[in-house]
């Protein structure tokens, strides 16, 4: 079994922990891959992966994001409440041209899409809750 250092920590490991490289001479990495690990850990920034799916999932940026957010009052359209601590509002789209909508909790954009984003369907539910609750209101009275 051959063995090489890691040319960050300095460990003589063997090649199978280290991963595979084409372009190297023996075909591993110059790095563990512990080491690959904690350095892509570092070096990825979360503002600039987020900007990056943004941009490619709904082709808007970060700022285009905040705007939206600040229109809104920060607040989700839906049920009107803001987002739970440690959470964000997701963008919301229309499945058919792809365009944003808005910023709702990911609950009320799960609940749109559950109900096809289809206003004939969500009034229909308004609908039938609001027969439910005064059903409820005569039988508790």
């Amino acid at each position: 079994m051959s063995v090489k250092p890691c040319c960050d920590c300095g460990d003589l490991l063997p090649l199978a922990r280290f991963p595979r490289h084409r372009s190297s001479g023996d075909g591993r990495a110059s790095r563990c891959q512990v080491c690959t690990a904690a350095r892509r850990k570092q070096v990825r920034d979360p503002a600039r992966e987020r900007d990056r799916r943004l941009r490619r999932v709904y082709g808007i940026t970060s700022d285009d994001y905040r705007s939206m957010g600040a229109a809104q009052g920060w607040r989700c359209p839906v049920c009107g409440e803001g987002p739970a601590s440690g959470r964000c509002l997701v963008v919301d789209h229309d499945h058919v041209s792809g365009l944003p909508r808005g910023l709702l909790h990911s609950t009320c954009n799960a609940a749109l899409g559950l109900l096809a984003d289809d206003p004939a369907v969500l009034e229909r539910a308004a609908a039938y809750l609001s027969r439910t609750a005064d059903l409820r209101a005569q039988v508790l009275g």
